[in-house]
């Protein structure tokens, strides 16, 4: 599926779990933005040859660029203070860290 001649089945392949990594960098270098931005993501990320996040944030399609900024925005750390998570203007970093993130006073 990930060399499909069809766009849309090369973008389900991106979704896959378990992708083989020398496909999850083909579809992250495909031509169409909606395949390369369905292979950049937050479960995908720390999986991606270190070249492909500076193109994807350089990426002439907004498409890609949002799924590097969604990608890089999830995998930072989540505050784990009370002073940072009240600082953090993300509202969906907050949300995660007050789900899963240890906060300690200290």
């Amino acid at each position: 599926m990930a060399t499909s001649p069809y766009d849309g089945l090369r973008t389900f392949a991106a979704e896959l779990v378990g992708l083989a990594g020398k496909n999850l960098l083909l579809l992250a270098e495909d031509r169409d933005p909606r395949v390369r931005a369905a292979a950049i993501n937050a479960r995908t990320w720390h999986r991606l040859p270190s070249a492909v996040p500076p193109t994807a944030a350089a990426d002439p399609h907004p498409r890609v660029r949002e799924a590097y900024e969604r990608a890089t925005r999830l995998v930072m750390p989540p505050p784990t203070t009370v002073d940072a998570f009240l600082a953090e203007a993300d509202e969906d970093r907050r949300l995660a860290a007050s789900r899963a993130a240890p906060v300690f006073t200290h």
